[in-house]
């Protein structure tokens, strides 16, 4: 199984650096790592194409899962075609681990042909949705979820090809030191990655398109075809949150400009070692990747000290995009 890893710097500004690190698998659910250290789990929901058929007349599609390990945040992501008319509407909710009771229905997020907006809902007095992620009111463990979809106009349900949540649990995230990385992690170097530098496009924003440019190169590398990183950026604007940053967006736009045979999510890793970062060389321990932040095509290419990437990927506390061929997909929910 070969899977890519991305990591996004969290914040409303959301500086990204594209990471074009591994080809090995990814542990979804931790992996061999100890449950009780892991602080970030997935849940993902995949149609077959029996399943998208069936649902193509349907009012709405849930996505449910019940006693999980308490979570203080939940981060969605949708892997979908856009319809030709009309939109989908997202919405979360979620269960208080201690009293059992559900909380409201939070709108995350409208998308389609015309649409693409993120929203704020207010806390319900447990929980609330800023743009990109549910946060629990102080901290409080959340053990259940459900994700519903609503259809608006022509748009079918049968376009919805998959559905990710990604669940964290910040009162148990630690900083990870760079002296705990074990030195045999495989190094593994990737040769024929594109090169783009949002710097060297002509665009009004080009200091905000990093997370866009970044998902191009990735879907350019995946597909072997070329895609504008403009018209990229444009395809994944968030009129809600107004940035090209926003996560879901982003990989609801890379899944559309795969054409659908390469998935895409977001979620937060347990530690550097869950995803079998390369370490190009095992005594210098440094991290290749693509950082498309530079002034010119020629210096993309980037090598980074293990403790400067550590430094800034805790900072985002782990978040990554990952990218999997369908024919690859685990389903975990």
């Amino acid at each position: 199984m070969k899977y890519k890893t991305t990591i996004d710097y969290e914040g409303m500004i959301m500086i990204k650096v594209l990471l074009l690190l591994s080809m090995l698998f990814v542990p979804m659910f931790g992996g061999e790592s100890n449950l009780n250290s892991d602080w970030t789990w997935l849940h993902r929901k995949n149609f077959s194409e029996n399943l998208r058929a069936s649902n193509s007349n349907k009012k709405s599609l849930l996505f449910t899962q019940e006693n999980v390990l308490p979570f203080t945040q939940l981060v969605f992501s949708w892997n979908a075609l856009r319809p030709e008319e009309g939109h989908f509407s997202f919405f979360v909710q979620v269960r208080d681990a201690v009293t059992k009771k559900w909380g409201s229905w939070h709108h995350m997020v409208d998308w389609g042909k015309d649409v693409q907006q993120s929203y704020v809902s207010k806390s319900d007095g447990f929980s609330s949705h800023i743009h990109v992620r549910l946060e629990t009111d102080d901290k409080k463990g959340a053990d259940a979820f459900r994700i519903k979809v609503e259809p608006h106009k022509s748009a079918a349900l049968s376009l919805i090809h998959g559905m990710s949540a990604a669940l964290s649990d910040f009162t148990r995230f630690n900083p990870q030191a760079p002296q705990s990385i074990d030195n045999s992690l495989q190094s593994v170097y990737l040769s024929t990655i594109p090169s783009i530098a949002q710097f060297a496009l002509e665009h009004e924003d080009k200091s905000r398109i990093c997370s866009p440019v970044s998902c191009s190169m990735v879907v350019h590398y995946l597909t072997g075809k070329y895609k504008d990183p403009l018209e990229f950026a444009a395809g994944a604007f968030d009129t809600g949150l107004g940035v090209y940053g926003s996560w879901g967006c982003n990989m609801a736009h890379a899944f559309e400009q795969a054409e659908g045979k390469v998935n895409f999510f977001v979620r937060r890793m347990n530690s550097f070692g869950d995803v079998h970062h390369q370490l190009v060389h095992n005594d210098t321990r440094e991290v290749l990747c693509h950082d498309p932040a530079a002034e010119s095509h020629d210096g993309v290419f980037k090598r980074y000290p293990l403790d400067h990437f550590l430094r800034a990927w805790e900072c985002s506390h782990r978040l990554s995009y990952i990218a999997e061929p369908v024919n690859c997909a685990v389903d975990k929910g």
